[in-house]
């Protein structure tokens, strides 16, 4: 911005002058317009009051002057009794009478003096007023010419007949002379219908009468105003009331005065006060253009020194040589502008480290950019940087550098714990030369040189010590705050890139290595294991893959505890290492998963020989927390190329082979039955969750019956599969994959509803069951929804107690025993009663069976088919119906499929039988046949 000719050139000049110039002049213009108004309303007001005081004067003085002309009349009426002449009655009553005649009842009339005139008709009002000797006034005008005003009063009033006197009273004397009124006033007076009595201006008279006639009705006094051709006048009302003495309606008197005339002085005043008004805004307007001149000239040095340091132009300072403020400004801006300058190096030096930092860690690049750049900014002689490990606390690297000489080199070195603590202790930096703190200077001697003054920063992140910044001067100087603060600055940078790289050191090291083992994680074991095949590729051998699985490892982690879980795992590492050579891969998979990668040119016999001695080696007591525990392994072998073509499918088999070892503390190589039924399975389970998907799945229901009265009392609801293609498909066939999959719990979910909508639907239709007995599985259970879903189908139901019968096996209680109990109790207190299936083929134990809320015991089918048709092999049976008996629980028999065998178990008193003898699992329509059919026959 340039202020070079004319000030106006300039957009904030022209603001600012034009602030000016309003600041003056709205006040100054509020202040005439409101001073020339009140002026002009006083005028206004005081010419109206003198109106209407004159007017007020004027209609006493003329009521006055025809009360006298009354009274002459009466003068008149006496001396025609003397019988005057004429002129002697015309001379001595001319001044007041201009005329008079004598007139009688009958209409004749003569001139008693003056010119002759014509009274008008009296009306009967005006009789009465002559008859009691009172005046009668008339008076004859219009709107065209002046009016004339008569009085009369008769010669004898106790004769009327004797006539009266009219006397026409002279305008001159009524009215008084125009060159009586005040200067520039004229007056008008009306009568009652507005009709000029006398105008001393003719030029207003038809306005006065105009405007009367316009505010009769609102009154004389609401109007102020009149206006003749193009000459405005103030205008005041005033009557004359004559009806008292006369019995006429009253008279108006309009006296007017000129606007123009009566606010002459408001001229006078305005030409004075606007000529000041003008005055003053050059003033103001000049004292401006000087006032903005000294300010924006050198707003402009300034601006333009902005826009200089916008371009990061910091060469040029700001010349003002000014003692005022604007003096100051331009030193402190010129400080400000030395400050920046240095900011923006350091911003731009950091700005390329956080670059750095975030692109790749490079750390010898960020310590490079740093001892560059140091001793410039804070004019030191030399510059370095000790580097500790990120593995050690106390060994490291200095970097180090001199002004001069650039970057000189790189040194290992150790510091003392006397060393670290000194950095620990002082994390905002410590001054001294170099014959204090002995140990810290002692250490850092070959890059201090003969250094006078040394500043020494320790370089921190999240409170961990990364390492040290050291300065040194030839003399002695110090830093001031900004200057530590660069050097801060650094040091953080210098921190962040140490901590990023050593923590992405060990996030390298996390995400490929076993954070229990120390072994490769699976990710690494991957890519180890596809180096070795690529290699065996290349030397066209074999090379085999084991894996291992621990057999019985939950047992140590519920017995005793997790700690030790961990410390058999680190035991199992140690003892598969031992039985490795240096090239092979041992990997833990997590949980109690291993894999091992046998290098070399192996085959199966020496994939057998390292087997043999892992499980042994696992076979041996583990001693932990002063408790032998026994584990046992099994080791699935693969060989490439035999078994897979590359890395996943290798191991993929090398577990497959595992899964078939579990178990048995054993070895199994892969083979491609087993991949076959892996695929198989894995089929099976798609299949498996498309059919939940599109509810392809029904309930058969087998009838139990009452062994006493043979009557169907009730049924098990069991799941079978519409296969689209293989028709209806038998729990046999899909169970055990629904149940390894966790498909088992959408499955009993959906049995547990159908089930017990069915039940319901069949008590609303008159087939009564006592119970309906519907599975729960062990994975059901862990899910922890079951609780919600049964108290919901109970309800939704409107099932009794004991008509929902949970039937759970034994293996249900291993897991965790007390959990379960509870949760058994839950479904009692809801009205479902529980049934003990598959009794005597998993973990029976007869301290559980005192324990456990359950009602009925179901006798597992393998105790049932023994028995013979002589009653022989039923010894287990008897046994399981004698203990249930003494412990007050019902007997169900499942599998019953012979008369031999229903009449033992009848014997023995079970208590329901299930199986083909009776009936076998039936869809719902030909189970309700079953049941009306067996009730017929009752």
């Amino acid at each position: 911005m340039k202020i070079e000719g004319s000030f106006l050139q300039s957009k904030v000049a022209r603001r600012v002058f034009a602030l000016f110039v309003l600041t003056a002049l709205i006040p100054v213009a509020f202040i005439s317009v409101f001073s020339h108004y009140q002026v002009t309303r006083l005028l206004t007001e005081q010419t109206q009051r003198e109106l209407a005081l004159f007017g007020a004067s004027y209609g006493s003085s003329s009521y006055e002057r025809l009360l006298l002309a009354e009274r002459t009349l009466g003068n008149v009426v006496v001396e025609l009794a003397r019988d005057l002449p004429a002129d002697q009655l015309a001379k001595l009553f001319s001044p007041v009478i201009r005329a008079a005649v004598q007139q009688s009842p009958s209409g004749e009339r003569k001139a008693v003096f003056g010119k002759d005139f014509n009274v008008g008709k009296l009306s009967e009002a005006e009789y009465d007023q002559l008859r009691r000797g009172m005046s009668v006034l008339q008076i004859s005008a219009s709107a065209e010419r002046d009016g004339v005003v008569v009085l009369l009063l008769a010669i004898d009033a106790a004769q009327i007949e004797k006539g009266w006197v009219a006397v026409e009273v002279n305008p001159a004397y009524l009215w008084a002379d125009q060159d009586e009124l005040p200067y520039m006033i004229s007056v008008c007076v009306l009568d009652s219908a507005n009709h000029p009595l006398f105008c001393s201006n003719r030029e207003i008279k038809q306005a006065v009468v105009r405007t009367a006639a316009s505010v009769s009705a609102k009154g004389a006094r609401s109007q102020n105003t009149l206006q003749a051709g193009n000459v405005a006048y103030f205008a005041a009302f005033r009557e004359i009331f004559v009806a008292s003495k006369f019995g006429k309606h009253h008279w108006t008197v309009v006296a007017t005065r000129p606007e123009s005339e009566a606010l002459a002085p408001v001229s006078v005043f305005s030409i004075i006060f606007w000529g000041s008004v003008l005055l003053s805004v050059l003033v103001v307007m000049l004292l401006s253009v000087s006032q903005i001149r000294r300010t924006l000239i050198p707003l402009e040095s300034l601006m333009a020194a902005t826009r200089r340091i916008a371009k990061r132009d910091f060469s040029t300072p700001v010349e003002v040589k000014r003692g005022d403020e604007f003096g100051e400004l331009a030193d402190t801006f010129n400080t400000m502008s030395t400050r920046l300058n240095r900011q923006f190096t350091v911003l731009s030096v950091l700005s390329r480290i956080d670059r750095s930092i975030l692109s790749d860690l490079n750390v010898a690049y960020v310590i490079d950019e740093v001892l560059s750049r140091l001793p410039e900014l804070v004019k030191t002689d030399f510059a370095a940087i000790f580097v500790l490990k990120h593995d050690s606390e106390r060994d490291g690297a200095i970097h180090f550098a001199s002004a001069t000489h650039g970057r000189q080199k790189v040194m290992d070195i150790a510091i003392g714990d006397d060393v670290r603590e000194l950095l620990l202790q002082h994390a905002a930096g410590q001054w001294g030369a170099t014959e204090t703190a002995a140990p810290l200077y002692q250490t850092f001697r070959l890059t201090t040189g003969d250094a006078r003054r040394l500043f020494v920063l320790p370089v921190m992140w999240k409170d961990q010590l990364c390492g040290a910044m050291l300065l040194g001067w030839q003399d002695e100087v110090t830093l001031d705050e900004e200057d530590i603060a660069h050097v801060r600055d650094f040091a953080d940078r210098v921190g962040v890139v140490l901590s990023s790289s050593a923590r992405e050191a060990r996030l390298f090291y996390q995400a490929r290595y076993d954070a229990l083992t120390d072994l490769p994680n699976r990710y690494l074991f991957m890519e180890r294991l596809a180096q070795e095949i690529s290699r065996a590729q290349r030397e066209s051998r074999q090379l085999v893959v084991l894996f291992v699985a621990l057999d019985r490892f939950k047992n140590v982690n519920d017995t005793l505890g997790h700690a030790a879980g961990d410390a058999l795992i680190q035991e199992t590492s140690v003892r598969l290492r031992k039985h490795l050579r240096e090239g092979d891969t041992l990997s833990r998979f997590g949980g109690q998963e291993f894999a091992i990668v046998l290098s070399g040119a192996l085959g199966p016999k020496q994939a057998e020989v390292v087997a043999r001695n892992v499980i042994a080696a696992l076979a041996e007591p583990f001693v932990i927390e002063q408790v032998e525990s026994f584990i046992t392994a099994g080791v699935g072998i693969a060989i490439y190329p035999d078994d897979g073509a590359n890395a996943a499918n290798v191991l993929r088999n090398a577990d497959t082979a595992c899964a078939k070892a579990s178990g048995r503390s054993t070895f199994v190589y892969f083979t491609e039955g087993m991949n076959q039924q892996a695929v198989r399975r894995a089929s099976l389970e798609r299949e498996l969750r498309r059919a939940i998907e599109q509810r392809q799945f029904m309930l058969y229901y087998q009838p139990k019956v009452d062994f006493q009265s043979g009557r169907i009392v009730g049924t098990e609801a069991l799941i079978r599969w519409q296969h689209p293609e293989a028709g209806v498909v038998n729990p046999g066939g899909f169970i055990d994959v629904a149940e390894d999959t966790g498909l088992i719990v959408e499955m009993g979910r959906f049995a547990l509803e159908e089930g017990c909508r069915q039940f319901r639907d069949w008590r609303e239709r008159d087939i009564r069951l006592n119970h309906i007995a519907i599975n729960v599985s062990s994975r059901q259970f862990r899910s922890g929804n079951v609780l919600d879903d049964v108290c919901k189908n109970l309800l939704a139901n409107d099932f009794r107690p004991g008509e929902l019968e949970l039937e759970v096996t034994e293996s249900l209680m291993v897991d965790n025993f007390d959990d379960v109990t509870r949760l058994l109790k839950e479904f009692r207190a809801y009205g479902a009663s529980i049934a003990l299936d598959d009794f005597g083929t998993g973990y029976s134990s007869m301290s559980y069976l005192e324990i456990l809320p359950f009602d009925t015991l179901k006798i597992d089918i393998s105790f049932i088919r023994p028995i013979k048709e002589n009653g022989e092999g039923g010894a287990i049976a008897t046994a399981i119906i004698a203990m249930a008996k003494s412990l007050n629980k019902k007997v169900v028999a499942e599998g019953v499929e012979t008369q031999a065998q229903v009449d033992f178990l009848k014997r023995l008193g079970c208590n329901i039988a299930q199986g083909y003898f009776y009936g076998k699992p039936l869809p719902p329509a030909e189970f309700e046949a079953l049941y009306l059919q067996q009730k017929q026959l009752q």
